[in-house]
């Protein structure tokens, strides 16, 4: 009862603050409409009460077999075909229903599926990339109402493309929507337990939610001892690469038993999977700890911010009070350093470009590779049936059956590395880069507010810069011959030896013909991301440092320009705005860190 009253005081403390922030904000003079934006979105957040639980990880790691097991219905796609950049968002409905969110739409669609084979079909045709590939649907987001015990809490569950796929941009997307995440399920499996791409994505989810459960997946595979050892390894991997020392509890289970045993009843199998441990774990959370990291997740945002809105209302505030001559002069010195500035950005400018170039060549480089593993892999592979048919042990027929099984599992394999390779290093480019900017951005403020001798705020985090990419592979409709004459009349005419080097000849070119398709493929798409990544990077630039220079120059030229046209107005101005920056600071200064 006691913990209930304390998550109910701090819940409406925070939102009277944010009231409070939103009215202060309203009476001001000021253009502070993107403040006032943010503020309204914590403000319905908090309304709401929905509290957002991600279930995270790599690809085919077992999440959506395990939020199904959670649900206790096999609602969600399980298949191998990785899912789109599309977000499924489970919440809690008296019945089964699913609604798609279009981007370019002002109208939602909604579906009653009459049971729950239906309802997974629905789903693998909206948020799958064999159902909808590249996201031709162009849809947002898809939400799915089910009436699941668990859903009752107000929690939501989202079930996010997998880290790791062969959609590269499916990671992008999964970090991107972070931001909107209050705690995370992070799922991986018992072999291996933690990749090192794991570990860098789960430093950055460390960076966005509040509370983190780990969940190892798939124990089922593994005897008892081989489960203590995993649990060591990954443990100690936390430690070492995500410096988690003490992850709690790391709950071991079998999704996939512990649906199967909730499909048919049997409760024994159920407790054997694991399951009801998270189950229960997640329940006392859910009613005991909620509110307060959900207050935790908004009173971040909003303390990022009122600190930006502080520090503009100081400039204002001390232009305002400034003798005029000095106010100018300190303008006039805070242009120079703003000119120094720009020189640096352009020197970035410049650098940038080298790094992009650089990108590129490194593409070539790593896709000339590529071709030649993949050539050499097919060649050996149709080597062996050459000698399978010098032996009659095959025929030609062989070769287009061969081929067309091995060319999909290769190709997802070999280019999925290709592309995660090129990714990892353009992700390691423009985060360099970043710290770059994070260092322009710091500097304006802080020549600012030594010329000006006001406190030093420091701006919020910035984000990551991701590539965004697709890859996709043909598996080639394979033809015996190029001839127009039917199968191996022309060749029957021939010697053996002959008929021999011709086929081989014909199957070369094939292969080649297939390696150099699917590699060009790979290669624009991963070009085309690469630009994309490139061009984001130098718009965010030019976004935070315009945001910056009106935080600062705008606020202190517009301080003079009021104070050379309605100079016996400035003193109710800066009774107000010295009214709005105690009230800030006040909410500022009683909150932890």
């Amino acid at each position: 009862m006691v913990g209930m009253v304390r998550h109910g005081k701090s819940l409406s403390s925070l939102k009277h603050f944010l009231l409070q922030a939103r009215d202060v904000i309203d009476s001001l003079d000021l253009d502070l409409d993107a403040a006032r934006s943010a503020l309204d979105e914590l403000i319905q957040r908090l309304d709401s009460q929905k509290f957002h639980l991600a279930v995270l990880g790599q690809f085919k790691r077992g999440k959506s077999t395990l939020i199904n097991a959670l649900l206790g219905e096999p609602l969600l796609p399980t298949s191998v075909v990785p899912l789109t950049a599309i977000p499924t968002m489970i919440e809690f409905g008296e019945q089964h229903q699913v609604v798609a969110h279009y981007s370019d739409k002002a109208d939602d669609e909604v579906f009653n599926p009459g049971s729950v084979e239906q309802a997974c079909q629905l789903l693998a045709e909206l948020v799958t990339e064999k159902g909808n590939p590249k996201n031709k649907r162009g849809i947002e987001r898809v939400v799915l109402r089910a009436p699941c015990s668990l859903l009752r809490h107000q929690v939501v569950l989202i079930d996010t493309p997998g880290v790791g796929s062969t959609n590269v941009h499916n990671t992008s997307t999964t970090r991107d929507f972070l931001s909107q995440c209050d705690a995370a399920i992070f799922v991986v499996s018992a072999d291996p337990p933690l990749t090192q791409q794991e570990a860098g994505f789960l430093s950055q989810v460390q960076e966005h939610v509040a509370r983190i459960f780990f969940v190892m997946n798939k124990v089922d595979y593994l005897q008892d001892k081989q489960v203590v050892e995993a649990l060591d390894f990954f443990r100690q991997a936390l430690a070492e690469s995500c410096a988690i020392e003490d992850p709690g509890i790391v709950f071991c289970v079998s999704a996939r038993l512990a649906l199967q045993a909730r499909l048919k009843g049997d409760q024994t199998e159920f407790s054997a999977s694991g399951l009801h441990v998270l189950e229960e774990h997640l329940e006392d959370f859910l009613l005991g700890d909620k509110v307060s990291v959900l207050c935790e997740a908004i009173g971040t945002k909003a303390r990022a911010q009122v600190s930006d809105v502080l520090m503009q209302l100081e400039f204002s505030a001390k232009s305002a009070r400034m003798p005029l001559d000095k106010l100018e002069k300190s303008l006039g010195i805070f242009d120079e350093k703003i000119g120094e500035i720009q020189t640096q950005r352009q020197i970035a400018d410049d650098r940038l470009d080298g790094d992009e170039r650089r990108a590129v060549a490194y593409l070539e480089t790593e896709m000339e590779k590529l071709r030649t593993r993949t050539a050499k892999h097919l060649n050996e592979l149709m080597q062996d049936i050459f000698r399978q048919m010098d032996e009659g042990k095959a025929k030609e027929s062989l070769l287009s059956e061969s081929l067309a099984k091995e060319v999909p599992g290769y190709f997802q394999h070999a280019l999925t590395d290709m592309a995660h390779d090129v990714s990892s290093y353009i992700q390691g480019v423009l985060n360099e880069r970043r710290d770059e900017t994070d260092d322009l951005i710091v500097s304006i403020r802080k020549a600012a507010a030594d010329i000006f001798d006001i406190p030093y705020r420091a701006p919020s985090a910035s984000s990551v810069f991701k590539i965004d990419s697709r890859i996709y592979w043909d598996t080639h409709k394979w033809t015996p011959s190029y001839s127009p004459l039917p199968e191996g009349s022309l060749d029957r005419l021939l010697p053996a030896r002959q008929r021999r080097r011709r086929l081989e000849k014909r199957w070369y070119s094939q292969v080649q013909a297939l390696v150099e398709q699917n590699a060009e493929t790979l290669r624009w798409e991963i070009l085309q991301g690469l630009k994309k990544a490139f061009w984001s990077y130098r718009s965010s630039l030019d976004k935070r440092l315009s945001d910056t220079l009106y935080a600062t120059h705008g606020a202190i030229r517009s301080a003079l320009q009021r104070r050379k046209s309605h100079q016996e107005q400035v003193a109710g101005f800066v009774d107000k705005i010295d009214e709005a920056i105690a009230v800030l600071n006040d909410w500022m200064n009683s909150q932890p860190l």
